[in-house]
């Protein structure tokens, strides 16, 4: 891991760090953090190019992974970095949806297309789900910020 770069994202208190990989011109990171809109761990990767790295401003894709997918679907298989890192682009992928933990029993469903992994990116309105799955607000309001 290389640690000689100060940006924002390590700074972040809110935000704990699980990896940082060098990958070509840039860095693989990984990060967990509590989610208020979700009220469960979330995790998302992010690709930072050097630029970013160095401090400067780059443009920034916001990638939401289908059905059955979390943040290492895209990450580990898409190959996105080396072009992002010639583009300058920083790459944010952030799982489809709340999961379970020690901490918490979030709602799930044995059809692949129904709770944790389902990937819908709005905010649930009925029982059992309306408590964790709020994936737009987390997505809009938390995760961009």
């Amino acid at each position: 891991m290389n640690n000689s770069y100060n940006h924002s994202l390590s700074a972040n208190s809110k935000l704990t760090q699980i990896s940082a990989n060098r990958c070509f011109d840039g860095e693989q990171h990984y990060y967990s953090h509590q989610s208020s809109a979700t009220k469960t761990q979330m995790t998302f990767s992010i690709y930072l190019p050097d630029e970013a790295l160095a401090g400067h401003r780059c443009p920034a894709v916001l990638y939401l992974s289908g059905l059955t997918c979390n943040a290492d679907n895209v990450t580990h298989k898409a190959h996105f970095q080396k072009k992002c890192s010639e583009l300058g682009m920083i790459f944010i992928a952030p799982d489809t949806s709340p999961r379970s933990s020690e901490d918490n029993d979030v709602p799930n469903d044995e059809r692949y297309f129904v709770g944790q992994g389902a990937s819908y990116y709005v905010d649930a309105t009925q029982a059992p789900w309306a408590e964790n799955f709020n994936m737009q607000s987390y997505i809009v309001d938390e995760l961009y910020d």
